[in-house]
């Protein structure tokens, strides 16, 4: 599964990233970036987001 931030959902509250250090990380812009898909998948996926800003990949189309 690859997976990939939205943005605009994301505030920079840095949850993801406390969760899922090595899955995710804090990029220049203040919002988050994934860093390792299979590290995410580890440690849920879209449920590390509160606001929804992690989501699911399916061939570069979002699901």
């Amino acid at each position: 599964m690859e997976y990939t931030v939205d943005k605009e959902k994301c505030i920079g509250c840095g949850s993801c990233n406390l969760a899922c250090p090595n899955g995710m990380g804090m990029g220049s812009d203040g919002r988050a970036t994934v860093l390792s898909n299979a590290e995410v998948e580890e440690c849920g996926g879209t449920d590390l987001c509160p606001y929804g800003a992690i989501v699911e990949e399916d061939e570069g189309k979002a699901i």
